[in-house]
């Protein structure tokens, strides 16, 4: 039995737990999917929780904002995805491309966390992200533009996102990008190999037409990450002490873009976003 009082980052280490970490606050391991349901199930006083299975375009167009360029085709429900998901198109113009992103309520002194379960049919010439920003001023791109450096663009003052980028050094694979609004600078922190105090270092790049699951969790200033097969088997984690100002509003963010002329098609999965509520 969970108790009613769980905190936010208990729930997330037992997420994260098969990878680093220790399960402080459930009975078991979780793995990324069943979240949403225990969540749902239980209705944690102590939470404040989004669990959005996608298969319905209304869960899309309502709690969230969609962002795209002209060439770009917004979100609509896939009519071939088991069990349904979300698609869209970043068009075929280069750079162009497709946001979406929560409200502004959440904060790593909440010890906000973010999960995106999803697949590209392309993953090559392309730009993706997913965790939390505080603000970016084109919500039609990606608050990095450099995921070497990195180079945060939008006016982003606080972000803990996973970006991957082809065409940099670190090319096509992910890493996590923090920033801080004080006194925090712009970091990127490679990915190592699940496992306690581990120092091994990884890569990740996805597999066309297959999912993988991308998560990020804040605990007052300090960020972890967490990358998940298809069969939600922790692949990569990454962790920044500091990485971020956790007072700060932050927007649970996704976005991808296409670097050339060959347009992009995701499948979003669900995501689901939770905090503490006090």
């Amino acid at each position: 039995m969970v108790a009613d009082t769980i905190k936010a980052f208990d729930l997330a280490q037992s997420i994260m737990q098969g990878g680093f970490g220790k399960n402080t606050g459930l009975t078991k391991q979780l793995t990324p999917s069943m979240v949403g349901n225990i969540l749902a199930q239980n209705a944690f006083r102590s939470l404040y929780w989004r669990h959005f299975d996608f298969g319905d375009t209304t869960i899309v167009t309502s709690p969230f904002t969609i962002t795209k360029d002209a060439g770009a085709t917004t979100f609509s429900e896939s009519t071939s995805a088991v069990n349904g998901a979300l698609t869209c198109s970043t068009g075929t113009t280069g750079n162009d491309g497709i946001s979406l992103h929560l409200p502004g309520i959440f904060k790593g002194d909440l010890d906000c966390t973010i999960l995106v379960r999803q697949q590209f049919d392309v993953i090559t010439n392309a730009s993706n992200e997913a965790g939390f920003i505080d603000a970016n001023s084109d919500k039609t791109t990606t608050v990095i533009s450099d995921i070497d450096t990195p180079t945060v663009a939008g006016g982003a003052a606080d972000l803990a996102l996973l970006h991957r980028e082809t065409g940099e050094t670190l090319d096509g694979t992910y890493a996590l990008a923090t920033k801080g609004s004080t006194p925090y600078t712009a970091a990127t922190t490679t990915m190592l190999l699940p496992g306690l105090a581990t120092t091994d270092t990884t890569t990740f790049s996805p597999t066309a037409a297959t999912y993988h699951t991308l998560m990020v969790s804040l605990k007052g200033d300090d960020v972890y990450s967490m990358i998940f097969d298809e069969n939600e088997n922790p692949k990569a984690f990454a962790y920044k002490a500091s990485g971020i100002e956790g007072g700060t509003a932050l927007l649970p963010w996704w976005a991808l873009i296409t670097k050339n002329t060959t347009a992009k098609v995701p499948l979003i999965d669900y995501i689901t976003v939770f905090q503490n509520r006090f």
